[in-house]
């Protein structure tokens, strides 16, 4: 390696371990952080539990079709619960 390259290679090493995107696990051993990735799942989970529950609630487990494409289920408004069930989206 040439020793503007080894330069520029520890300079970006170091804005790394600033940022917290490495964290030290040992010696000689990294880890590969993503910061706010806790606080995004914990979001995402929560939501869709929520979803979930709404759509329990309901008499007959039916849900707007507006609703179905944002969740995945793009099947037709006939078939969209058993496309939903299968899926394991319900």
């Amino acid at each position: 390696m040439t020793k503007k390259l080894r330069l520029m290679t520890l300079i970006i090493f170091r804005q790394l371990v600033k940022g917290s995107v490495l964290t030290v696990r040992d010696v000689g051993n990294w880890w590969v952080a993503l910061p706010n990735a806790g606080i995004f799942m914990k979001c995402f989970l929560r939501g869709r539990k929520a979803m979930l529950t709404m759509i329990r609630k309901c008499k007959y487990r039916e849900i707007l079709q507006t609703v179905s494409v944002v969740i995945g289920c793009n099947a037709s408004p006939v078939n969209t619960g058993r496309y939903c069930r299968q899926k394991g989206l319900l």
